[in-house]
């Protein structure tokens, strides 16, 4: 049995494993006997590994991606919401203070108009007393 880093389940010694079951290899390998055609023998083997590789599944990486986006923009949308409900909350209270001091202002508006009028009545009789007072 011949040495090996990989371990006997690894991906790479089972295709080659299965590789060596093949009536292709068992024609590289007599080829490879013959001098004059053992890079042949070689170069056969190589495209043969080369072509039996399993490429990364992008499909699975994309998914990854895309879930691992999904999560993440979820989350921000989380936020958002959170953000947009505690903007229509201040929105209600500014609203309501804009309201308040509307109020407050048409009350200093008319307390200012009843002062006004109360010092003009209050003039007027100060002036009616001072005729009286003369008269």
């Amino acid at each position: 049995m011949s040495e090996t880093p990989l371990a006997l389940d690894d991906p790479r010694m089972l295709a080659w494993a299965a590789y060596k079951a093949t009536p292709e290899y068992q024609n590289t390998r007599k080829w490879a006997l013959y001098e004059e055609h053992v890079d042949g023998s070689l170069w056969a083997a190589l495209l043969q590994g080369y072509e039996s590789r399993t490429p990364p599944d992008v499909s699975d990486l994309v998914a990854a991606a895309v879930a691992e986006a999904v999560k993440e923009r979820d989350g921000y949308h989380a936020l958002y919401m959170e953000y947009v409900e505690r903007a229509q909350g201040l929105e209600f209270h500014v609203e309501r203070q804009a309201e308040e001091i509307a109020r407050l202002r048409d009350d200093v508006d008319l307390v200012g108009k009843l002062g006004r009028e109360a010092v003009a009545r209050a003039r007027t009789r100060e002036a009616e007393a001072r005729r009286r007072a003369e008269a």
